[in-house]
């Protein structure tokens, strides 16, 4: 990363890999946001979010929940293409339709400014001792010379963040797949009439928003297949058929005949959803166990940190 972002300072803002579009009732164009402005987290926020995670036991939900409430306690504004501050809408409501990708980028950033930098200490089990090995000393501070030997600097997060954003304007709405194995289903008219079997060769979806991602995480029923349910509801297109049509076929054939997609297919449809926005970057570290030079992921556990103040 060239020039890394400075985590001193008190507010940030930040570009979003997929932008959204918004047009409130008094806007006279659709505003295409692509900039949210982040605020570092103070005790108040902080306490807040501690709350809401309290009562939480399950780390899926958990995680989501944390996501929801770290944007809803640092990002202060959102601004369009032409750099104007989005007004016509409240925050709540913004956050609700930021993409989950780009949630993503702003929970990690805010966390970020509120600790103040960007050197997290983190951790990997050698895959030959099984041993850990912690980073966790900053490698702007003199190594003390009683360091245990299974300890190493403070990694730089930002020495392995990765990102890919939307740069082609015809990608602003969603995406779309086309299935090797299509499924069928029941097409019907206006009046509920079946009037075809049919073969689901392609789907258009659109960008997941945080509230749909919410929504399926949080409903009982639903979170062990969160993903397939936020797919579902955010279908736009089906082959050839209008939105009108492709609801009408949504909603008579259901989520679990709709979802009836080949695993084969279903990874294409995954690796379009995680296409853009931050990935975990892979790289190399050396274990003082074994001496070996092994590769994993960045460990994200200590982005949380902050909340332990």
């Amino acid at each position: 990363m060239r020039n890394k972002p400075d985590f001193s300072k008190e507010t940030m803002r930040i570009k979003l890999p997929i932008p959204f579009k918004y047009k409130g009732p008094k806007d006279k164009e659709e505003n295409l946001i692509i900039e949210a402005e982040i605020t570092k987290m103070a005790a108040p926020e902080i306490a807040r979010i501690k709350g809401a995670l309290a009562a939480l036991s399950d780390e899926k939900l958990s995680y989501a929940t944390a996501i929801k409430e770290i944007i809803d306690n640092s990002v202060t504004n959102y601004y369009n293409i032409g750099g104007e501050e989005i007004t016509s809408a409240t925050l709540v409501v913004l956050n609700q339709l930021i993409p989950v990708a780009s949630a993503d980028k702003a929970w990690r950033f805010a966390a970020l400014l509120t600790r103040g930098t960007s050197l997290l200490p983190t951790a990997y089990k050698c895959p030959e001792t099984n041993q850990s090995i912690l980073f966790n000393l900053d490698p702007e501070e003199e190594v003390p010379e009683d360091i245990e030997k299974d300890r190493a600097f403070m990694e730089d997060y930002m020495d392995f963040y990765k990102e890919k954003a939307i740069k082609d304007p015809d990608l602003y709405d969603g995406f779309s797949v086309d299935f090797k194995k299509p499924v069928k289903l029941e097409s019907i008219d206006e009046d509920g009439e079946i009037i075809d079997i049919f073969g689901m060769e392609s789907m258009f979806v659109s960008w997941p928003a945080m509230r749909s991602f919410l929504k399926n995480m949080k409903d009982a029923k639903r979170s062990k297949n969160a993903e397939t349910w936020i797919l579902f509801e955010n279908i736009k297109r089906i082959n050839e058929f209008t939105e009108e049509e492709t609801q009408r076929i949504l909603k008579h054939n259901g989520h679990d005949k709709v979802m009836r997609i080949d695993p084969s297919d279903w990874r294409s449809v995954l690796k379009k959803l995680d296409e853009f926005g931050v990935m975990n970057g892979e790289h190399e570290y050396s274990c003082v166990h074994c001496g070996g030079t092994h590769e994993d992921t960045f460990d994200m556990t200590n982005f949380f940190d902050f909340l332990k103040r």
